[in-house]
């Protein structure tokens, strides 16, 4: 739908074939459409798509508080969570393809003080491929 000077106009270029054509346009367990605009449900590569979460700080949705460092960057660091403000622990990336998240400012990753599990700590430390780096949104 389209509005024009003269009003609305149904607009509407379907999905077409040449009439002489003799294979299938659709087939079971195929998506058509162009990934940026369909449904996050249909995507059949979900992982190769820009994140939404781009530099800058990480608020927790419920409390409204950001990721922080608990003092200046630096290996072993913890993290928390505080207010939120202009503060250079607050700086977060985060790269899809390893699932790290880095302190933009440090270069540190976010890792678990130890194995993940419920109630372990976080803090700062030296990317690498450790499974308490790997996060996913």
């Amino acid at each position: 739908m389209l509005l024009s000077p003269v009003g609305p106009r149904v607009i509407d270029f379907g999905i077409v074939r040449a009439l002489d054509a003799t294979g299938q346009l659709t087939r079971s367990g195929t998506v058509i459409g162009t990934p940026g605009y369909i449904a996050p449900a249909s995507d059949p590569q979900p992982s190769t798509r820009p994140p939404s979460l781009g530099p800058g700080p990480i608020t927790n949705t419920a409390s409204g508080l950001c990721i922080d460092t608990d003092g200046p960057q630096g290996p072993g660091v913890q993290v928390q969570v505080r207010d939120c403000g202009h503060f250079s622990g607050q700086q977060w990336r985060y790269n899809p393809s390893t699932g790290r998240l880095t302190n933009l400012t440090s270069g540190l990753c976010l890792d678990t003080a130890g194995t993940p599990a419920n109630y372990v700590a976080l803090v700062l430390k030296p990317c690498g491929n450790y499974t308490g780096q790997r996060w996913s949104g």
